[in-house]
């Protein structure tokens, strides 16, 4: 029996420590999809593939997903945004 449940969707991702977190997160997602692994390793490998997949490629991605909480494409923008705004900043 899976350990921990990959969330995933067209939006965000997401790597849930139970069955029954996974099924509270899925209200997060666009095209929800779920599917179970042993180890928090091998969930968060498939979940940062994922990430890389649906993310634009000039968004820095997380080194490890939290466990139990989403990860959406645009927190990582609004990141992406605001780090550039400070590049911004320093350069004038």
């Amino acid at each position: 029996m899976p350990k921990f449940y990959l969330v995933k969707g067209f939006n965000a991702v997401a790597v849930a420590p139970s069955w029954n977190r996974a099924q509270k997160l899925q209200k997060y997602f666009q095209g929800v999809n779920f599917k179970g692994y042993n180890t928090y390793d091998e969930a968060n490998e498939a979940g940062l593939e994922h990430l890389a997949e649906i993310a634009p490629s000039y968004l820095q991605l997380p080194e490890f997903l939290p466990l139990g909480r989403v990860v959406a494409v645009s927190s990582l923008n609004k990141e992406f945004l605001a780090g550039a705004g400070k590049e911004e900043a320093k350069i004038e």
